[in-house]
């Protein structure tokens, strides 16, 4: 779940409750990103003023619910803090974060959205502070740290900086790919000397991976190709290193590929890859995605359900025998119908048909 158009802490709940009567158990939340910094932190509290505004936060409070709450329907509540890149919310409050970005010919320009690694004063106390009190509100043992797209600015904003490119000689670091896993690096490192950051398993975008340049100890979350082979083949070179893994490319339901798409969904299996059984049992499961940049509280649950219904069903079967979608349908249409008469608004999954106790929408003239 996303931060690009804000949710309140009533739609998060929702949203958790539906995954409770779906069956999910982790709730992954994306609560930071580079338009929105809603995390209203305590620790570092200038960085709230990357929200949109001040009503669009979360409270430590509300951060506090949330995870009470999806305790209570247990989900586990996931949080991702991403770094280096898709960071430049966290500019509009520490301006000293974000690195300077020039083009090719030295005119500098304002694309500013990953972090400048030279601010030793600066960058390593706002992470310290922020992830020991991240690691203080959500108890779950698994941390995810993001790093995924940096290379659309490390271009411009890391090569063509005169301070990093420096940076860089000093420090015998050759490219910017060996840049980002120097910074990982060093942020594991930062988190595994807090006491609580010891315990924790911590997950990254496959980026690092396909560079070459993931820790070895690091969970990767195959997130890229846009066929079944590919998606497969990535999954089987990351569980092919010794990396745990987990799929998601195959479900991202801010995607809409038409009135059945969700067929689709359901027959994608993570284990379906050419691999040992040792590959295999590094595959922790998969995670349905729901990016929102054209997702907000009018069309969250539509988007979702029941397509993610299909997600559930299928990660949670062991299926040897060809898939019969025919036989499928009828319990994702039963699901959609219980949904509506519990008052979410599940669409439609696939074409004409009708619910015994359909969903009432709640207009503002009724």
């Amino acid at each position: 779940m996303h931060c690009r158009h804000f949710l309140s802490t009533d739609m998060l709940k929702a949203v958790i409750d539906l995954l409770a009567q779906n069956k999910f158990n982790v709730f992954h939340w994306h609560i930071v990103d580079s338009e929105s910094f809603p995390y209203a932190s305590k620790s570092v509290p200038e960085l709230a003023k990357g929200a949109f505004s001040p009503k669009h936060q979360y409270s430590i409070q509300d951060i506090k619910d949330i995870v009470e709450f999806g305790r209570l329907h247990g989900i586990r509540i996931l949080p991702e803090i991403d770094t280096p890149g898709h960071v430049a919310s966290w500019g509009r409050g520490v301006p000293k974060l974000l690195a300077r970005c020039f083009d090719d010919n030295g005119t500098e320009t304002f694309d500013r959205n990953i972090f400048d690694v030279t601010q030793d004063a600066v960058l390593w106390d706002v992470l310290d502070a922020l992830f020991k009190e991240v690691f203080e509100l959500f108890p779950e043992k698994f941390v995810h740290l993001g790093a995924d797209e940096a290379a659309f600015w490390t271009r411009e904003c890391w090569e063509n900086n005169p301070n990093i490119s420096t940076f860089m000689q000093r420090y015998n670091i050759n490219t910017t790919d060996e840049l980002q896993q120097w910074y990982l690096t060093k942020l594991l490192s930062l988190l595994r000397n807090q006491k609580e950051g010891k315990k924790k398993k911590y997950i990254i975008w496959q980026e690092l991976f396909d560079y070459g340049r993931a820790p070895e100890d690091v969970i990767v979350q195959v997130w890229k190709g846009s066929t079944p082979h590919t998606q497969m083949e990535s999954i089987k070179n990351v569980t092919g290193a010794g990396h745990f893994a987990l799929l998601s490319s195959c479900w991202y339901l801010d995607v809409q590929r038409g009135s059945v798409d969700w067929s689709q969904h359901y027959n994608c299996d993570p284990t379906s890859f050419v691999g040992s059984v040792v590959q295999k049992k590094l595959v922790l499961g998969g995670e349905a995605a729901l990016w929102g940049e054209w997702v907000d509280e009018s069309n969250l649950i539509p988007r979702l359900f029941p397509r993610a219904s299909a997600v559930a069903e299928r990660l949670w079967s062991f299926i040897e025998e060809p898939i019969e979608i025919n036989k499928v349908w009828p319990r994702l249409y039963e699901m959609q119908c219980r949904m509506a008469a519990r008052g979410f608004p599940a669409e439609p999954g696939n074409g004409p048909g009708f619910c015994e106790n359909e969903y009432k929408a709640k207009l503002p003239w009724l």
